[in-house]
């Protein structure tokens, strides 16, 4: 009678332990902000555009993870000889505690949203709190994708929402049918995915004009 509510228990621990994760990667990229005045940009890129190195590395020194940070060339790309050998130090913070995923693997389910008119660009131009109109409480940078869509951290990849389905890809790892999300202004929220399809897209996007759907 016992197992079932100690398996409740260590996912709702597990849950939390996420939250956390994602509210410190936020802080991250907060703190990042009021150094720099900009978010960083998806990746770093070579003269020629390619991009090279996740934002997630690049917000390393934020992270008290300077050490880690210094180790990468980052004028090569993620997965060059050097720098692929550093995916297996993927810090902490960027794991999903219930992830059916090798850990050696390093790959991480916490993705910024990506691509014209979300939280970064999906170019070389970085964004600036000014251009969330919509508001930082009502706009989302991270997302919690499932196994399938986690990507190496390191990698320039990050989550575009589909036009017709902007909820596939998301959560899938904890019980429920919820996924985590990260906003703006560094709160950490529980999405389910059975939300109104357009009241979540308005939640996506930076600068769409609409009212919030969320209390």
């Amino acid at each position: 009678l016992l197992l079932p509510a100690v398996q409740a228990a260590r996912e709702a621990a597990r849950r939390v332990a996420a939250l956390n994760n994602m509210k410190q990667i936020m802080l991250g990229l907060l703190v990042y902000e009021n150094d720099k005045k900009r978010f960083p940009a998806q990746a770093n890129y070579d003269a020629a555009g390619k991009p090279l190195l996740s934002w997630r590395v690049h917000i390393l020194p934020y992270l008290e993870q300077e050490a880690l940070y210094k180790q990468f060339r980052l004028d090569e790309p993620w997965d060059s000889d050097h720098n692929k050998q550093l995916i297996a130090q993927m810090p902490a913070i960027y794991a999903e505690p219930s992830s059916r995923l090798d850990p050696s693997e390093g790959k991480t389910h916490f993705l910024g949203v990506a691509g014209s008119g979300y939280f970064f660009t999906g170019t070389e131009s970085p964004r600036k709190l000014k251009h969330f109109e919509d508001g930082i409480s009502n706009s989302i940078a991270v997302v919690q994708v499932d196994d399938e869509h986690a990507v190496a951290w390191t990698k320039p990849q990050d989550w575009t929402p589909s036009e017709q389905d902007p909820l596939a890809g998301l959560g899938g790892v904890h019980a429920g049918d919820i996924a985590l999300s990260a906003f703006v202004d560094g709160s950490v929220r529980v999405i389910s995915l059975s939300i109104d399809v357009q009241a979540f897209k308005s939640l996506l996007t930076i600068a769409g004009g609409e009212e919030s759907p969320l209390p």
